[in-house]
């Protein structure tokens, strides 16, 4: 399909602390705008959505303190265009065809995305590392690097095969999980995946990561 047949938004977030959801509503029928999607984009990120067909959006930002504020409320697309979220929470918008290179980007990064992004099996991985997704997520960031580390040294003593009862398909599994949870940008991902109730792990990544006796 050309390049001309889709329809395109594309968010840039420049806020120092804010992120931002994107919402994408999508027409069930002429009058009716019922399923949604949402995309959670993060200060100093860009984010490119390109459907066949038409949709609403809508932006709101939050908070680590649990806040949030409505940046736009539901808007039809009419044309592609690209809005920009300032470091005061105020929206530029522009003609998209006036920033190819920034489109440009966005699209190769599209294709990376598809490249390392898993679909087999529903796993939980802050549970394979021992903690509770829902209270982590609420921690500040610092404090979740912390508590995704000394949950990773935990599960990876106890699984590792050169110990007792280990086990090297467990220990890949932790690895995997450590890999993505202390990686801002695969983090987000798998947030954004697991919201949808969709899979991270897969036959193909276990086998990327060596066992060392050194892994702590």
């Amino acid at each position: 399909m050309s390049d001309e047949q889709y329809k395109s938004l594309l968010i840039v977030n420049e806020s120092k602390d804010a992120s931002i959801t994107l919402y994408i509503y999508v027409s069930c029928d002429l009058l009716c705008w019922m399923s949604f999607r949402s995309k959670i984009i993060l200060p100093g990120e860009e984010y490119l959505y390109r459907s066949k067909d038409s949709f609403k959006f809508k932006l709101v930002a939050r908070f680590e303190d649990k806040s949030k504020q409505t940046l736009l409320k539901p808007k039809t697309w009419v044309a592609d265009i690209l809005l920009k979220v300032t470091e005061d929470l105020r929206l530029k918008e522009g003609k998209l065809e006036d920033f190819p290179s920034e489109k440009r980007v966005c699209l190769r990064k599209l294709q990376r995305d598809k490249k390392i992004k898993t679909t087999s099996g529903k796993r939980n991985l802050y549970a394979i590392l021992g903690l509770d997704i829902d209270q982590i997520r609420h921690m500040p960031r610092e404090e979740q690097r912390e508590a995704i580390k000394k949950g990773f040294r935990e599960q990876i003593k106890r699984w590792h095969p050169d110990k007792n009862f280990g086990n090297e398909d467990k220990a890949k599994e932790v690895i995997m999980a450590w890999v993505v949870l202390l990686d801002d940008e695969k983090r987000a991902r798998y947030h954004n995946e697991a919201d949808y109730h969709k899979g991270w792990l897969s036959p193909q990544d276990g086998g990327r990561f060596s066992i060392r006796n050194d892994s702590q």
